[in-house]
């Protein structure tokens, strides 16, 4: 029986892997348990420094130091190991689910890749020009070398459920229609998963649970989730908008754009390259990481507090909003690399936030054990508090089979 789901999620200078046994051995039970077989993880391709992590069942972590000028040659390498490893071969492999960031208007749901799935992709390379084109990659590689099927799972699609009220933009609506200009949202795929698993912690039905989540990494996105559904969320047309990143700046003010043309001569390009690539924590003090960062602020960096204190206060921003949004909210979950693992970022969001009934227990918030589950709120808050691992993996896996199977 083939019983092996490989996913791949291709970012825009990384390629994740994992592959994924269903355990029943029979696809078409309703109920499938997961086994995680093995782990890849290819970090800062075509950059210096770029590097292989990867874990198999049963095998020590090994570490890789590897240039890759391109995704495909990561994604060679992944497969090889694959190969070498006797996984996925063809008596067990079944599909492939994609990570894809942007569908457009025309998809809102996880679909099977076929032509007509894959040009629409192609389409809205304009509305995630830092993300699609490698996806697009992982798809006709693993099309060229696997003959399964294969399956997209969009980070936009989510996001669907935004009213229009919450994804319309203050523009003339002949250029709405003409462009599909309007609020799309990203890491949906994230953002549904640790609502699920938090809700599922709390014994409460998906479809009556209520939350706050905040995917705070490189890329940071905030989502207000009201009975299972989203209904605003921070990033907009293009994974540009909201809150301040690593490179990226978030929330800016039109004009500046103008400014910047005029007074520096910058090209359409050349501002595409200076919002998405050197902006955000790297604009502000050099280093879009975090871990970097934090250390320099105890060191009193004047800049690195600014980078440090400007990405907190947007998150705040945003989140004393979506409290507006969801007057009964259930939770607030923290994922994605900072989330996750910034107990000190965790500290400043939840600063003095008593009278919206959001209480952190600093103790727990310290000593939470890394990669758990966990709720560190205090007892006395209305509002749970929780940082949650996400696995966007996993979420990829259960869809592939979802779209497969027409459940």
């Amino acid at each position: 029986m083939k019983n092996q789901i490989l996913v791949l999620n291709c970012g825009s200078s990384s390629v994740k892997a994992d592959l994924f046994l269903m355990e029943n051995g029979d696809p078409h039970e309703k109920n499938i348990d997961w086994q995680r077989l093995a782990k890849f993880r290819a970090e800062r391709i075509s950059k210096n420094g770029s590097k292989l992590s990867f874990s198999i069942t049963g095998k020590d972590k090994q570490v890789i130091e590897q240039e890759f000028k391109t995704h495909e040659e990561a994604i060679e390498k992944i497969t090889n190991l694959l190969d070498e490893n006797l996984l996925f071969n063809p008596e067990t492999r079944f599909a492939i689910g994609h990570r894809v960031v942007h569908g457009g208007e025309k998809i809102n749901n996880p679909v099977k890749i076929d032509d007509q799935s894959q040009k629409i992709i192609e389409d809205c390379i304009e509305f995630a020009p830092l993300h699609n084109p490698a996806n697009l990659k992982g798809i006709s590689f693993c099309k060229n070398k696997y003959g399964v099927d294969q399956v997209g799972v969009f980070d936009t699609a989510f996001h669907s459920t935004i009213p229009a009220e919450a994804y319309s933009y203050g523009i003339p609506q002949q250029l709405v229609q003409k462009y599909q200009i309007r609020r799309y949202g990203f890491h949906g795929t994230s953002h549904e998963y640790v609502a699920q698993v938090v809700a599922h912690n709390l014994d409460m039905d998906f479809h009556s649970f209520s939350a706050i989540t905040l995917h705070l990494g490189n890329g940071a996105s905030v989502c207000a989730i009201k009975d299972g559904k989203s209904i605003e969320t921070s990033m907009g047309y293009t994974p540009l908008e909201g809150l301040m990143m690593g490179t990226r700046c978030g929330d800016l003010d039109p004009a500046i754009v103008f400014l910047l043309q005029e007074k520096e001569g910058l090209s359409t390009d050349e501002i595409d390259l200076l919002l998405n690539k050197q902006s955000g924590l790297k604009g502000i003090c050099g280093s879009n990481d975090m871990r970097d960062i934090l250390q320099r602020c105890e060191n009193n960096d004047k800049l690195a507090i600014l980078a440090r204190d400007a990405f907190v206060h947007r998150i705040r921003r945003y989140l004393g909003a979506y409290v507006a949004e969801i007057p009964n909210c259930n939770a607030i979950i923290f994922t994605g690399g900072i989330g996750e693992n910034s107990a000190k970022i965790r500290e400043l969001v939840c600063k003095d936030l008593s009278h919206l009934g959001i209480n952190l227990d600093l103790d727990k918030n310290n000593t939470r054990p890394l990669g758990a589950d966990f709720q560190i709120s205090q007892k006395s808050s209305s509002v749970k508090i929780f940082a949650q691992p996400t696995d966007e993996e996993l979420m990829i896996a259960q869809k592939t089979i979802e779209v497969l199977l027409n459940k």
